[in-house]
């Protein structure tokens, strides 16, 4: 993934300088140390890690609608749409971090974890995790302020109208897709169409579809054609990048970015996996999946519930519906009429 890594150094400059002038217009509001204290934390959880994988997914629209794939150039307007498409995402992670009740974000305390901390440390009074999380609320809202301002500037061509409807779309998306998510984890059963539903809305629109369709439409892309083979290939791919990250969620390695293996079974996350016990499990095999499914897992554990998933073939049935989405990803390319150079670039996306 060359293409990728080169996009996400130059991407990294832009992005490091967008928050470094942020961070100077905050400042000249307020001094207060708290929020002193969360900006610093909001710029090294943007800064320090992810793979860039959302602007990226803008550029290769915008190429694909530019027929380019050399080196890496874009204008003000696309630049401002990648830097957003990321702030937005780490918006989301503020936000999602306080649901989920999350100490670590990519290796560093939570903004509201570090506020919390710091009140400890400094003797304060009254409800002080109430005053923390507060605090990663509102910090979130000036992200997403920032996101609004860059999407929102100069004047509009029928192209930056075009991304910035997908824009909304996309905001509008996420979170339904989080609500369904949140909802699923207070039912003793769901059905597969809902686990399907939450993948769609919360990985596959946020994070390939829309991006994509985002930078096509930033490149004036019109072709009806491709914008639907484009909705299909990112569909697929943002599957195939769920049923991935929620195999890792008990197959990773121990902590990285911050992240504990079986936290999505401890949360009660209903998963494929989970799912394939629910429909083709024993009633033994039901009752030993929930026998941990909502409680707390050790790092002792998690070999016996990696071991029950291959046991009873969830594992390598999930890891076929993996399989299938990425083969049907790969069709939609050769769908597209693009050039070889091109081609390489969503063939290594897909297979990264």
């Amino acid at each position: 993934m060359k293409h990728l890594y080169t996009f996400a150094e130059k991407f990294n400059e832009d992005l490091g300088s967008f928050v470094d002038q942020k961070g100077r217009d905050c400042l000249v509001l307020s001094q207060d140390p708290v929020f002193v204290l969360a900006l610093e934390q909001v710029k090294k959880i943007l800064l320090g890690g992810g793979k860039r994988i959302r602007p990226y997914n803008v550029y290769m629209g915008f190429s694909i609608g530019q027929q380019v794939s050399g080196d890496i150039v874009y204008s003000d307007p696309v630049k401002n749409y990648l830097l957003a498409i990321e702030v937005f995402h780490v918006f989301c992670l503020v936000h999602d971090d306080i649901i989920d009740k999350s100490m670590l974000r990519r290796n560093l305390p939570t903004v509201h974890a570090k506020i919390y901390q710091y009140y400890q440390e400094t003797g304060r009074v009254g409800d002080i995790h109430h005053a923390a999380v507060s605090h990663g609320i509102l910090m979130g809202d000036i992200m997403f302020s920032w996101v609004m301002m860059l999407i929102e500037s100069g004047e509009f061509s029928d192209s930056q109208q075009r991304a910035r409807t997908h824009f909304h779309e996309m905001i509008q998306e996420v979170q339904i897709g989080q609500m369904v998510d949140l909802d699923i984890t207070t039912l003793a059963k769901v059905s597969s169409e809902r686990i399907y539903e939450k993948m769609k809305m919360k990985t596959a629109l946020y994070t390939f579809v829309r991006p994509l369709q985002i930078g096509y439409a930033l490149a004036g892309g019109s072709d009806p054609r491709l914008r639907d083979v484009l909705r299909v290939f990112g569909t697929h791919l943002g599957i195939a990048f769920q049923i991935q990250d929620d195999i890792l969620d008990i197959y990773g390695k121990k902590s990285v970015g911050g992240k504990q293996l079986c936290r999505d079974l401890q949360e009660g996350q209903h998963t494929l996996l989970t799912q394939y016990v629910y429909e083709h499990g024993s009633d033994k095999e039901q009752r030993e999946m929930a026998s941990f499914f909502r409680s707390e897992i050790g790092d002792e554990d998690v070999s016996c519930v990696q071991e029950f998933f291959q046991k009873v073939g969830a594992y390598d049935a999930v890891l076929a519906l993996m399989g299938e989405e990425v083969e049907k990803a790969k069709t939609c390319i050769g769908k597209m009429g693009l050039g070889d150079e091109m081609v390489d670039h969503l063939v290594s996306l897909v297979e990264f």
